[in-house]
């Protein structure tokens, strides 16, 4: 009573049993299990430990955190192991893929389409009005590029990747101010010049993200057989 009491646990169990007493992942399924692939070839999926920890005072987490797993093959193996087929979490990728573009594309053509009566709602300055339109519609009719970024930033995030979408949102970020300096100063293109660099830096990130995604991860190696329509998935 009236103290403070910490814990600091570690040696998680990689996996349990799940209620239909079948194997799943028993915390972070991202984490680096203890013995690596050797660990996960000959060892009971149960003995299994992971590399995460939480600090604890007087039975509350007050924090957590774990080694990722940032090799692409253990990760395959340790989601076998809990019943997560690898073109099974294709399939789910490419169906997101179908979801993304058309979400983004129907964002896209609203966009560019309300543009008007929205700004006109909006009560848009007069001396204005054609300045914001431009703008508006460049850049939510290539709202699906953005869509796009947005979704494969998920996918890494889900996979355990944060970083890869981040470092390309910083590139994209200074290529953004590059590209202002370079249409509206250089070449005068104005309000056109400052949409169109929004939009070209947003699509680096996207591609950036994709291609060094797949490079990185094999979850994100598609083949055409993976994008068989899956209305159970969609």
């Amino acid at each position: 009573k009236n103290c403070y009491k910490f814990c600091f646990i570690v040696d998680f169990p990689m996996y349990e049993l799940s209620d239909e007493g079948t194997i799943d992942f028993n915390h972070n399924p991202f984490s680096m299990p203890q013995g690596g692939m050797e660990a996960l070839n000959t060892k009971n999926p149960l003995e299994i430990l992971a590399y995460q920890f939480d600090a604890v005072c007087n039975g509350y987490e007050m924090a957590s955190g774990a080694v990722r797993n940032h090799d692409p093959e253990l990760m395959v193996k340790a989601f076998e192991i809990a019943g997560y087929k690898e073109d099974d979490v294709k399939n789910s990728i490419a169906q997101a893929v179908y979801v993304t573009l058309a979400s983004g594309l129907l964002m896209s053509a609203i966009g560019f389409f309300l543009a008007r009566p929205i700004l006109t709602i909006m009560n848009t300055p007069e001396e204005d009005f054609l300045f914001a339109l431009t703008y508006m519609r460049i850049v939510c009719g290539f709202t699906f590029i953005n869509a796009i970024y947005n979704s494969i930033s998920a996918i890494l995030r889900s996979l355990g990747d944060s970083k890869t979408p981040l470092k390309f949102l910083v590139v994209a970020s200074v290529v953004n101010v590059a590209l202002d300096l370079l249409f509206v100063v250089k070449f005068h293109f104005g309000v056109a010049g400052a949409a169109y660099a929004t939009v070209i830096s947003q699509a680096i990130a996207a591609y950036g993200s994709i291609v060094y995604g797949m490079k990185i991860n094999p979850y994100l190696r598609l083949k055409r057989e993976h994008f068989k329509v899956r209305e159970d998935l969609i």
